[in-house]
């Protein structure tokens, strides 16, 4: 009989430790349900800040865990030839989050590189050049998954210089808004 009491005891204090470590300390399960926090894994997104400039950038990323994911925006210059040198630009990225409240959220680093054409003074030929470089931002979701950021970076071209004495940088700026599905 004593040895049926202390192993309904056991088997009590184990199912109840097992219970109050799975819902009280892990921060993945909400307060209201016990279902985990699913991450949405795709994101798109447009620049406002380039789009009102007349370069509009669209911008594609995957959220691979929690903190890390990677993407890719593209943009073309919709202004003048003789007004902006830069026609293409795709700038493939990673980024590191370090957000606690949302998944893939808050505080963000950004490694990037770049493929940009450009048009020369002459109207005839075309300069390409690959860059490489990195950004700073902050993400915020809200409701329904919308999403806002803002961020700032730049980095190094390399290759051909065309005639446009624009520099050896390259500025990557954005204030975007888009939804994540």
């Amino acid at each position: 009989m004593n040895k049926i009491v202390c192993c309904i005891i056991i088997l009590s204090l184990s199912f109840s430790s097992i219970a109050q470590s799975k819902y009280s300390s892990n921060k993945k399960y909400s307060k209201n349900s016990n279902a985990v926090e699913k991450l949405i894994p795709n994101e798109l997104r447009i620049n406002m800040a380039l789009s009102i400039y007349g370069i509009p950038e669209l911008s594609y990323e995957r959220y691979f865990n929690d903190n890390f994911g990677a993407g890719v925006s593209a943009s073309a210059t919709l202004l003048n030839a003789q007004e902006e040198s830069q026609r293409f630009k795709i700038v493939p990225y990673a980024r590191i989050y370090f957000g606690e409240q949302k998944k893939a959220a808050g505080f963000f680093f950004e490694v990037n590189s770049a493929a940009i054409w450009r048009k020369n003074t002459d109207s005839t030929s075309m300069v390409t050049n690959i860059a490489f470089g990195g950004a700073i931002g902050v993400k915020m979701v809200v409701k329904n998954n919308f999403i806002g950021e803002v961020y700032a970076g730049g980095g190094r071209k390399f290759g051909k210089q065309s005639n446009f004495d624009d520099g050896e940088g390259f500025l990557r700026i954005g204030v975007c808004v888009g939804k994540r599905y």
